[in-house]
């Protein structure tokens, strides 16, 4: 029924013509080449497109080219082994999992090529096959390896000429179109031929006719489809038409030669043709254009009787009531963009005027001159005008006056009543309020230019500034934003307040529908643009008009569009956009063993750097134990020597022989240590060890300096800093301005340490 109603909008009388709602897709769009033949969808959804120069995939919004600059003619698809092949005449591509394409021969011997004429209407993995003669055919069933197996060879299929569609029927089998039959196709239980001079039902070996037809050219024969709903869409070289219960009507025609026709799982039905490729939109959109390419529709409004009028950019108004026709045609006039209904007549702003429309024309009002942007209409049915010098003023039809309601309200816009008869109006400075003759500006959250407000019946009022939608009920302003994130970035044009509980948004690049309930509160929203059927170029900032039907008309700047928002929101479409297959990298599985991967790895650096500062640091100790353990012999052997001569080597040999009492026992890195107290100098801290520094020896001692210094007597070692345990007896030199300790033993050895400042002054005090 969606195909029958927009071929019915085909009748429109002299002023208007119709246009589907439909895109064309070109190489602007991504084509490479704008010879199409071949359409065809695989399992995922996304549709395969063969031209002349190769192939594109598409996938709800944009083109994946293969083959692009090669000279390839693909006319057929196949998906086999979960691999899409694309069919040339004696090559087929296979696309791989990263969209690389790879050559395959269709015969490695050469002998046989593929047939593009007479193949259209088998399924998939099937392809029919013919010598370079055009004969030998043999119909094939492609294998998951690529391989053409022949399954059927015959006399009959060499005598089928190029406009014969070889058919296979999953119930009777093999259809071989002959005489005046072109092609075959199935709905529900019944077979349908489609000849040269009409449908037919085929029952058996008998044909009955079933609907005559008369088809504009037949050179390549017909190709047929099937709607989801089971009515058909057949197409012969340059027209397009609809077979339903009704009979068979043209969709559309003019077409320079179409090469395939493709309903897609989104019932959409899809045109390949040697100008680009027509996709056909399911939804009630109808586009509408007056056949004046000058002139554009500015308003619309309809009247009492349910007649639809229109204001002209051009002065012409029109007028719908069971056909369209002209009521007055005034060049030197022109209308605005505003429109308001009030009883059986219908007004409109016109040159510094506004107009009165009725069954009988339009006849102007005379009012000051001015250029009225704006009309709405108050409680008493008043006609009540926003005018471009800041004035909002009301006039009553029925005696003629006028009454100036406010001259205060900066550049007014639009305007409209609430509940409790206030007037609203919206223009360059933002929103004001209007009661008893008091103008108060309205606080709310974007405060930019408003240039559209609608009200409903109860008083509740809409208006848009820029992408955001604000609601008016009961003196206060709320967004709706938050219930409407499709707008976000789309300019809003103009609003309309549906009887029947709809609220309609169109915006610059698309059109919001949705559901307002009894609460205010909206859902069931969509938002439509060229991708989902809405293809009206730039609604026009002006008010909207609707009929008893509950068709909406939408003015555009180029042309206007109909549709009812209750079909737009019945039908529930999915998304038509396909997502592409993840790579491989693109796998959850793959990030998270990643991750595991990369702890590994740092955990065994970092345990491998460890290791090597760990063996580096024990070499470096071993070292300085044996350079100590040098040092020590020498200056021993030394003391001997001297001892025999010298008071000096005496003392040195006398306290090499000091009793055990004096002697502590350490354990080290190296080992258990027994050293001399009065050979030490002093600890550091060294975390949970100290470094012990004597005259002869330094090594690393497995205490703590708190657990060394209760070992010691408080008498001989006291703390300089909190990291540092000294030997006062055996301090030599203070040197505070240098930070330097110097330590002397009794055999003249010196060892040193730097110090905090304030250690120095405790050191001074106790020695």
């Amino acid at each position: 029924m969606f195909w029958l109603a927009l071929c019915l909008c085909l009748g429109l009388k002299a002023q208007v013509e119709s246009h589907l709602t439909y895109r064309r897709y070109t190489i602007q769009d991504g084509l490479p080449q704008m010879q199409t033949e071949r359409l065809w969808q695989d399992s995922r959804g996304y549709i395969y497109i063969g031209t002349l120069s190769g192939f594109v995939r598409f996938d709800g919004r944009s083109f994946t080219p293969f083959l692009k600059g090669r000279r390839e003619n693909i006319v057929g698809f196949a998906e086999t082994g979960g691999q899409v092949r694309a069919l040339g005449f004696r090559r087929q591509w296979i696309i791989g999992t990263g969209d690389e394409v790879t050559m395959q021969p269709i015969d490695p011997q050469g002998h046989w090529q593929l047939n593009n004429l007479n193949a259209g209407s088998l399924p998939n993995g099937y392809a029919l096959l013919e010598d370079e003669q055009e004969q030998n055919r043999q119909l094939c069933r492609i294998t998951d390896e690529g391989v053409f197996h022949p399954v059927m060879r015959g006399a009959a299929l060499d005598r089928m000429t190029p406009d014969r569609h070889l058919y296979l029927d999953s119930l009777t089998g093999l259809r071989i179109p002959h005489g005046n039959i072109y092609a075959y196709q199935r709905r529900d239980s019944v077979l349908y031929a489609f000849g040269s001079d009409g449908i037919y039902r085929v029952n058996g070996h008998v044909l009955q006719r079933v609907m005559a037809a008369s088809w504009t050219e037949a050179s390549f024969g017909l190709t047929v489809r099937s709607l989801h709903s089971g009515d058909m869409v057949i197409a012969d070289e340059h027209t397009v038409y609809l077979y339903d219960q009704a009979g068979i009507h043209q969709i559309m025609t003019g077409i320079n030669l179409i090469r395939d026709v493709l309903v897609d799982r989104w019932d959409r039905l899809w045109v390949a043709t040697y100008q680009g490729v027509y996709c056909f939109f399911n939804r009630n959109f109808t586009n509408h254009r007056l056949l004046d390419d000058n002139d554009i529709v500015r308003a619309l409004a309809t009247d009492g009787a349910d007649r639809l009028y229109m204001g002209t950019l051009n002065g012409k108004v029109l007028a719908e009531d069971g056909g369209w026709k002209t009521v007055s045609d005034d060049p030197a006039q022109y209308y605005g963009t505003s429109a308001v209904t009030i009883g059986p007549r219908v007004f409109m702003p016109c040159h510094s005027d506004v107009a009165c429309i009725d069954a009988s024309g339009p006849a102007p009002l005379r009012l000051p001159q001015d250029r009225y942007r704006f009309l709405t209409k108050d409680s008493r049915g008043r006609l009540v005008l926003v005018s471009q010098k800041c004035v909002v003023s009301a006039y009553d039809p029925d005696n003629g006056t006028i009454d100036t309601l406010s001259a205060d309200i900066p550049y007014p816009w639009c305007a409209a009543f609430d509940a409790e008869g206030r007037l609203w109006a919206g223009g360059t400075m933002g929103v004001f309020c209007l009661k008893d003759g008091q103008v108060e500006k309205a606080d709310y959250a974007q405060r930019l230019l408003v240039t559209t407000m609608v009200a409903d019946s109860a008083g509740t009022i809409f208006f848009a500034s820029a992408d955001s939608l604000f609601i008016i009920r009961k003196g206060q302003i709320a967004g709706l934003n938050d219930q409407l994130p499709q707008l976000s970035g789309h300019e809003i044009r103009s609003l309309h307040l549906s009887p029947r509980g709809y609220l309609v948004v169109a915006a610059i690049d698309g059109l919001l529908v949705c559901r307002v309930d009894e609460d205010y509160r909206l859902s069931r929203t969509h938002f439509f643009n060229h991708l989902n059927g809405f293809t009206l170029l730039e609604p026009l900032m002006a008010t909207m008009a609707e009929t008893s039907d509950g068709t909406v008309w939408l003015p555009g700047v180029e042309e206007m569009t109909s549709f009812r928002p209750a079909d737009l929101l019945a039908y529930d479409e999915e998304d038509t956009y396909v997502p592409p297959l993840p790579r491989w990298w693109q796998h959850w599985w793959v990030w998270v063993l990643g991750l595991l991967l990369f702890a590994v790895a740092v955990w065994a650096t970092t345990r491998a750097i460890e290791k090597r500062r760990n063996r580096k640091r024990m070499i470096r100790l071993q070292r300085q134990k044996l350079e100590r353990e040098r040092q020590i012999e020498s200056i021993r052997q030394k003391a001997i020597e001297e001892a025999e001569s010298t008071k000096l080597a005496k003392d040195i040999v006398k306290m090499t022989e000091k009793p055990m009492d004096n002697r502590l026992t350490l354990r080290t890195v190296n080992g258990t240590v027994v050293v001399d107290v009065n050979d030490i100098a002093y600890f550091k801290a060294d975390g949970n060890y100290s470094q012990m520094v004597a005259f002869h020896v330094q090594d690393m001692v497995f205490m703590g300096l708190g657990a060394i210094e209760k070992m010691l007597n408080p008498e001989t070692f006291v703390r300089a800093d909190r990291s540092t345990l000294v030997n006062i007896h055996n301090i030599s030199l203070l040197l505070p301005k240098q930070s330097r300790c110097i330590f002397r033993s009794a055999s003249g050895q010196e060892v040193e340490v730097r110090l905090l400042k304030p250690a120095f002054k405790r050191l001074q005090e106790l020695l």
